[in-house]
């Protein structure tokens, strides 16, 4: 059923309104095929054989292979971590930081 909004002048119909269901839960491909390709290498195989036994393009096991890299890199298991602060070198998101933002109690407000 499309959906219809309506006002005191007109009615819009949006024919192209269809709700869709999107599995957040699922790795990206290059996460995905991290474990299969590291199987097939360790048997010997080259990256071209590995690219068509795992049915993808060659970019994505190249994504793959760097992200395994950075990750024995920082010797960590797990792709997805958890980040509860901006990377120090990321300038945009360090304006809070900048003498301007900085809140300074008024003085009746610092002895009550």
């Amino acid at each position: 059923m499309p959906k219809t909004v309506s006002s005191d002048k007109c009615t819009i119909r949006y024919p192209w309104h269809v709700p869709i269901q999107v599995d957040l839960f699922d790795p990206v491909q290059q996460v995905a095929i991290r474990g299969d390709f590291k199987k097939l290498k360790a048997k010997g195989l080259t990256e071209k054989v590995v690219v068509v036994q795992l049915g993808v393009t060659f970019p994505f096991v190249t994504q793959a292979i760097n992200l395994r890299k950075e990750m024995d890199l920082r010797q960590i298991d797990d792709p997805y971590q958890l980040q509860t602060a901006p990377p120090e070198d990321y300038s945009k998101f360090r304006r809070h930081l900048h003498p301007r933002f900085r809140l300074v109690a008024d003085s009746d407000e610092a002895t009550a």
